[in-house]
């Protein structure tokens, strides 16, 4: 594997035939990936990732980044910002996408077949033969792995008598989370050296490889005991590396939602704390007997590196006092979630439900279809979906949405909220749902048609007529057809509005604005 590293500057950085590693550090940057299953880490700045062929693992990190999931199977880490999804690639490919901040978009328009697209955390959009899953709980088809990293320094030794007296109450909520769950147990302290911890603290431990079996992992949990710790900070980075590094040893799948809870009452030990030998992150902790005490701790870059390559997510369920800590730890990372625990780990069953839904279901707010006929559904966010040629169907959920047909015969469906639907060309059929909606049509349009409004609420909804010239109420001709209403714009038809009584209809019931 080949290092290609960026700088402070807009850079350009372009991997090679096999496994690259590819870092834009600062800048607006263009990271490509060609061959191989190559590691993109975008770093700060409005940045281009490009995967390439091969099973990449793509991150955006803090900028508004436009992310291509090409040939392969691809693992792709939004960060903060505002960032686009462009998919593409071959039939048989599969994309992860994780994303808990922003407002994000996810793209199809290069796909040559039409697409279905759920944005749903969990669920699995499907173009072109490929299926693009956004990760989440609710609707997901792959199990949840999920592994406490318990702190057993003497500090926590109240909370763990807690936590044992709350573990049934605990495994039956997390079994709640999802339908196949897997359970494994980790545990760190500190190095057994002063001044770090005592003689009989270990740095790192795999306590129980991950099982669906609930009565063994209790018995795990509830046969746990507190060693010392001696200093304040303790080896959470050691052991947050060694989770992520020991596939086989901890039982990670190549298939499943993998999630970390690494619960604390203290900050961690960074690289530089023990500076005589460096980490050289393996699975092996350097020293007598494999103690640890004969290397650094690990890198925050390490450890982020080691959650991307194994796809892991961390939940820091931590006291209030290291909250900001941890907060940092997860800003430095760009992805992971931080939930508060009470001073004796009482409320750990809600950090646990909050902090994993947070930190796994992935909220993409916005979409756009392909050329070709499109079912694209929405999320509880507030949705701007977008068809482009085809007859589309497009459905909001609960946010406040933006619908857009755009070319062909749609079919818009806005469900809760105040949503905007505009059918674009063509004939289209509007569904406002509940909510006070606003119905859009652009009469200057030169393929406008007449479309139907199937739930027109006088004196809820309104009507926004776009023309390239201002107009008024004055310029409407409203006329009545049976039990319909249909409104005109010099001597068209624009919209159809069932079971309304045009006596009804008035100025109040319009906007207007500039095309």
């Amino acid at each position: 594997m080949a290092d290609f590293i960026g700088t402070e500057e807009d850079d350009g950085l372009v991997g090679g035939l096999f496994s690259d590693m590819i870092v834009g550090m600062e800048g607006n940057d263009l990271l490509a990936g060609l061959n191989g299953d190559d590691t993109l880490d975008a770093g700060a700045g409005d940045d281009v990732l490009i995967g390439g062929i091969g099973d990449d693992v793509m991150f955006g990190g803090s900028g508004n980044d436009k992310i291509v999931m090409t040939a392969g199977d691809d693992q792709v880490f939004g960060g903060g910002g505002n960032d686009k999804y462009f998919v593409n690639g071959y039939a048989g490919d599969w994309s992860l996408i994780t994303d808990t901040s922003g407002i994000d978009t996810l793209n199809f328009a290069g796909g040559i077949t039409g697409a279905d697209i759920d944005l749903s955390p969990g669920a699995l959009s499907y173009v072109d033969d490929r299926v693009i899953e956004i990760s989440g709980l609710k609707d997901s088809e792959r199990p949840l792995e999920l592994v406490l990293l318990q702190d057993l320094s003497g500090s926590f030794s109240n909370d763990l008598v807690t936590v044992n007296g709350l573990v049934d109450d605990l495994i039956t909520s997390v079994s709640g989370l999802a339908d196949d769950v897997r359970l494994g147990l980790t545990s760190f302290i500190d190095k057994p050296l002063s001044p770090f911890g005592s003689f009989g603290d270990h740095e790192y431990k795999t306590e129980l490889g991950l099982t669906s079996d609930t009565d063994v992992w209790k018995t795990a949990v509830t046969g746990l005991s507190t060693g010392s710790g001696n200093d304040g900070p303790e080896s959470q980075m050691t052991g947050l590396l060694q989770v992520a590094l020991r596939t086989a040893e901890v039982g990670w799948s190549s298939s499943s939602l993998k999630v970390v809870v690494l619960t604390t009452d203290a900050r961690p030990h960074f690289a530089g704390d023990n500076p005589d030998t460096a980490n050289n992150g393996d699975t092996v902790l350097d020293g007598p007997g494999g103690d640890g005490t004969g290397e650094d701790y690990p890198s925050v870059e390490m450890v982020k590196a080691a959650l991307l390559d194994a796809g892991i997510i961390p939940v820091f369920a931590v006291t209030s006092d290291v909250t900001a800590d941890y907060q940092a730890l997860v800003d430095a990372f760009g992805f992971g979630t931080v939930v508060p625990l009470s001073s004796d780990s009482s409320d750990i069953i809600a950090a646990f439900e909050d902090g994993i839904s947070g930190a796994a279901d992935s909220l993409i707010e916005n979409a756009i279809g392909t050329a070709h006929r499109d079912d694209i559904f929405g999320n509880s966010a507030d949705n701007m979906i977008k068809g482009k040629a085809g007859n589309d169907k497009i459905r909001g959920a609960g946010g406040d949405d933006y619908l857009k047909g755009n070319k062909g015969k749609d079919k818009l469906d806005g469900g809760k909220g105040h949503d905007m639907l505009d059918g674009g060309a063509d004939k289209d059929k509007l569904t406002g749902g509940a909510g006070a909606d606003t119905f859009v049509f652009d009469v200057s349009h030169p393929d406008h048609s007449r479309d139907v409004v199937k739930d027109y609420e006088d004196g809820v909804d309104k009507i926004m007529v776009l023309n390239d010239t201002m107009l008024s109420f004055a310029d409407i001709d409203v006329r009545q057809a049976g039990g319909k209403t249909i409104l005109s714009h010099d001597g068209d038809d624009f919209a159809l509005l069932k079971s309304t009584n045009s006596a009804d209809i008035d100025a109040t019931d319009f906007v207007f604005d500039i095309a």
